[in-house]
């Protein structure tokens, strides 16, 4: 049992590794796309955010993004917002900025995007700044 146990655990740290490496070639294709962006911003605060683009992003992972819990998507949006994010440049969901009001509940640190694809009813409940009102626009096709 032990060496079963050991087995799995040495598997499982081999996936570990594999995700850590990928989430480094994910942050520096990420650097790269922000470099050779020329086109003027969506939001003029939000130098590299792009929401038509993560939506359909979204839309493409539809399936698979359904499947994970919530924390499993807030980590997919740390994620996201690290590699986009440099003070400024893309949203910081998880502190909120989106939010009128913010409680620190799992459900308003998450992209908004992904929310309203993942449960558009929590999504609906969000308190949205009015500078975030175009987030409704998107809809799942």
């Amino acid at each position: 049992m032990t060496s079963d146990i050991n087995q799995i655990r040495s598997q499982l740290m081999d996936l570990n590794r594999m995700m850590l490496s990928v989430w480094q070639q994910r942050k520096k294709r990420v650097h790269e796309i922000q470099n050779l962006k020329t086109a003027k911003p969506f939001l003029a605060e939000f130098k590299h955010y792009d929401p038509h683009h993560e939506w359909n992003l979204f839309l493409g992972l539809s399936r698979p993004l359904k499947q994970l819990s919530q924390r499993e998507l807030l980590s997919l949006s740390l994620l996201m917002e690290d590699h986009a994010s440099a003070p400024g440049l893309y949203p910081e969901w998880s502190r909120g900025i989106h939010l009128k009001s913010f409680e620190s509940e799992l459900n308003e640190m998450i992209n908004p995007l992904l929310i309203k694809l993942i449960d558009p009813k929590i999504y609906t409940a969000l308190p949205l700044k009015e500078s975030f009102n175009f987030l409704s626009e998107f809809i799942d096709s």
